[in-house]
């Protein structure tokens, strides 16, 4: 089981390659982490460009494990960044979630845990969704109108 991780912002290979970096850091993904590339749009000078990051998770419960640790350091990575970056990642049944860095910079202990939750458990969803499962999902809860 993998995990597709997509960065974007300023510079996005950049980007893409500090992200790769915190992820190595951590003594569990280490060999399990993989530039993703992609061939370069026809016509242009430049060769292969980096679509993103492929985490190998493993299987079974060890997966899940793997995807949380995964997950908290992709929000931490996230909260040190400046400027607008944001992260997508994509589960094995096609499901996906994204969360910028705006986004959790004022974020709680409490909800940087149900964060990081919501974007390991992305892996546990491995079964195929139809269309209309596959639109991306918000990763942040839904804000509440009336303020409570």
């Amino acid at each position: 089981m993998e995990l597709l991780v997509e960065v974007s912002g300023a510079a996005s290979a950049d980007v893409v390659s500090g992200a790769r970096r915190w992820l190595l850091d951590e003594p569990e993904l280490r060999g399990r982490v993989t530039l993703q590339r992609q061939p370069a749009d026809p016509g242009t000078m430049s060769g292969e460009l980096v679509g993103g990051l492929l985490i190998w998770l493993g299987s079974g419960s060890a997966a899940l494990v793997t995807a949380r640790v995964a997950a908290n350091v992709l929000i931490a990575w996230l909260k040190a960044r400046r400027g607008d970056v944001s992260v997508t990642v994509k589960g094995p049944g096609g499901t996906s979630g994204s969360v910028s860095a705006s986004n959790v910079k004022g974020l709680s202990a409490a909800d940087l845990d149900a964060l990081v939750d919501r974007v390991a458990g992305l892996a546990a969803r491995s079964e195929p969704v139809n269309d209309e499962q596959r639109a991306r999902q918000d990763l942040r809860e839904p804000e509440n109108p009336d303020g409570c």
